[in-house]
């Protein structure tokens, strides 16, 4: 125990802080926490959709969750507010003269360019429903007992936390709303991974992100600047194809989807060789559904391809050729590009576009993975658990502070009466390191039919849900 003498100044301010404590209601004093078992906090004429009389207790789920470009992230912390990077673009060629022998002037070297980028956070902040203390844990009656989800899902999402993932007790009103906040932060984080926008205001960004850090799609791009000047930088940029056609089609060059990767996989390839970079992982990010319409034609089209260059006329192919190279490319979820297999990611933050009768574009990505060990494509988060948040929050020890995820997350309470819900936060962004070895085909346009489904409840071909969301 400490010796320390604290003045009457001191003991007044540390009253003060305690009081400020106390005073952390929540937006709202009405309980609206939804429940499996027992009645709703708010209304005790509906109850818990596990609480029906005589139900097995045994239940599947049929809750989708995002396919996720976040499997191939390198993951760090970062303590600074802005990460600046900067990108050699070049040497000048300068104005010279040559000299005409040894005593005259020779022609000086050419000078260095650089191009910084900024990277700045993206703010996340969520809570869970306000729950009523002296509520939690009843039943309806004696019929309504405990339940056991038998299919959780996929492998846990490798950005939210595993209790946020996992029901292992219907009957923990806190598990349960863990549950419904892990299962909306990975539906809105795909998206940001892909989509985020820095310049969209607080009311038009994903649910539960004050702002959002620049996604995928705003970094595999043309038309690269200067942060700090302005000026153009277009050896920074990525390389952007327009496809404009569908899967088993040509584009405007007259180009197969075959001979479009490749074009895009070479470039990509070569210019890492070039530049000294002859090491770096790529790997295609699409959605699930482009990528088995590509599968299905890609084959026939890949051989194709080879026969209609310098190849040896007696490599004839047939369909049982295709077939197995078809197989083989689904069911081990990669492209074969240039003669080598590239892996396919998946992700849903992928913006499609319906054309009318399950016709539909989207766009594909080419990302530089890793380099000699060294992630390209990273996701920066800010420690939640330093020792400087710690110091603060540790003043009045009262416990109202908790770290997720080697401080990925922070997660805090607010409480009226014995009325309590838990807030989540989490500061992120995403770094493309190198966007210069990144590409992007635009507008790959397919059909697909087969009833899969997919975890948005925005897609109105492909999520599907139904039932209540109480008992009565």
């Amino acid at each position: 125990m400490s010796d320390k003498k604290y003045s009457l100044e001191e003991i007044g301010e540390l009253a003060e802080a305690l009081n400020l404590t106390q005073k952390n209601d929540p937006a709202s004093s009405t309980p609206g926490a939804a429940v499996l078992h027992g009645p709703h906090h708010n209304d005790e004429t509906q109850f818990g959709i596990f609480s029906t009389a005589g139900v097995r207790p045994q239940r599947w789920s049929t809750l989708v969750r995002p396919r996720s470009l976040a499997r191939l992230l390198g993951i760090n912390a970062s303590v600074y507010h802005q990460e600046l990077l900067e990108i050699m673009t070049g040497v000048t060629d300068p104005a010279y003269t040559n000299a005409s022998d040894f005593c005259g002037d020779p022609p000086t070297v050419g000078a260095g360019k650089v191009c910084q980028q900024i990277y700045n956070w993206g703010e996340y902040f969520v809570k869970t429903d306000l729950n009523a203390l002296p509520k939690i844990g009843a039943l309806r009656n004696r019929a309504d007992v405990p339940a056991q989800i038998l299919n959780q899902g996929p492998a846990a999402h490798p950005l939210v936390p595993d209790l946020m993932f996992r029901m292992q007790d219907t009957r923990s009103q806190l598990q349960y709303g863990l549950y419904l906040v892990g299962v909306g932060l990975e539906r809105a984080l795909e998206h940001v991974l892909v989509q985020g926008d820095t310049t969209l205001a607080s009311g038009d960004t994903e649910r539960g992100w004050i702002s959002e850090f620049s996604g995928l799609d705003n970094q595999i791009k043309t038309g690269y600047t200067d942060a700090e000047t302005g000026i153009a930088c277009p050896a920074a940029d990525s390389m952007v194809l327009s496809f404009n056609a569908e899967v088993d089609n040509t584009d405007t060059y007259g180009r197969n989807l075959v001979q479009a990767f490749g074009d895009l996989f070479f470039a990509a390839q070569d210019r890492a060789i070039e530049m000294g970079m002859d090491e770096t992982v790529f790997a295609f990010v699409m959605r699930k559904e482009c990528f088995r319409s590509i599968v299905e034609v890609y084959s026939r089209a890949y051989y194709s391809y080879l026969n209609n260059t310098s190849i040896p006329e007696n490599l004839n192919t047939d369909a049982r050729t295709a077939s197995e190279l078809r197989i083989a490319m689904k069911n081990g979820q990669f492209l074969l590009v240039e003669g080598q297999e590239v892996p396919v990611i998946f992700s849903e933050g992928i913006t499609r576009e319906g054309l009318g009768d399950h016709m539909f574009k989207s766009d594909v990505y080419l990302t530089p993975v890793s380099w000699m060990g060294i992630p390209l494509l990273n996701l920066q988060y800010f420690p939640m658990d330093n020792a400087y948040i710690q110091e603060f929050a540790s003043l009045v020890g009262d416990g109202k502070i908790a770290t997720l995820n080697n401080g990925l997350f922070i997660a805090g309470t607010r409480d009226t009466g014995l009325c309590l819900e838990y807030l989540f936060a989490a500061k992120m962004r995403l770094i493309l390191e190198t966007p210069f070895l990144a590409g992007r085909i635009d507008d790959v346009q397919y059909t697909f039919r087969a009833p899969i489904r997919n975890s948005d409840p925005n897609d109105t071909y492909f999520y599907a849900d139904g039932g209540d969301s109480y008992r009565l």
